[in-house]
């Protein structure tokens, strides 16, 4: 059913997003084969490593900077090298990422600032 859905959205010359809160790397491959373009998942429940390695330059990885822990309670470092560490394993030119940070009243300004540098600094690719 899902790749029927699918593929109305790419005749239509749009591209298929799909979110999950839950643990979904065992499906990953048949959601890229039924025709998923973007996956939105919680990149540090699956693991930011093993997404890239397994699925890096497959299809894009919409992926959050982690908002339980990092962003609010995380140092400037850290927040520094979450960031990079989710554009070096899931960045890449044949699938691509989209990341960001939710940022609630708990984040501080320094650790926004920080995400937002980085973003900037090295998230080219």
């Amino acid at each position: 059913m899902y790749r029927e859905m699918f593929d109305t959205v790419h005749r239509s010359g749009k591209h298929v997003f799909f979110h999950s809160d839950e643990y979904v790397l065992d499906i990953v491959p048949d959601l890229i084969e039924i025709g998923v373009d973007a996956l939105n998942v919680q990149v540090k429940l699956l693991g930011i490593d093993v997404l890239g390695e397994r699925f890096g330059g497959k299809f894009c990885i919409l992926a959050d900077v982690y908002r339980q822990h990092i962003l609010p309670f995380g140092s400037t470092e850290e927040v520094e090298e979450h960031v990079r560490h989710i554009i070096r394993a899931l960045g890449s030119n044949g699938g691509g990422l989209v990341s960001w940070g939710e940022v609630g009243p708990d984040v501080p300004l320094q650790n926004v600032e920080t995400m937002l540098s980085t973003f900037k600094r090295y998230g080219k690719y």
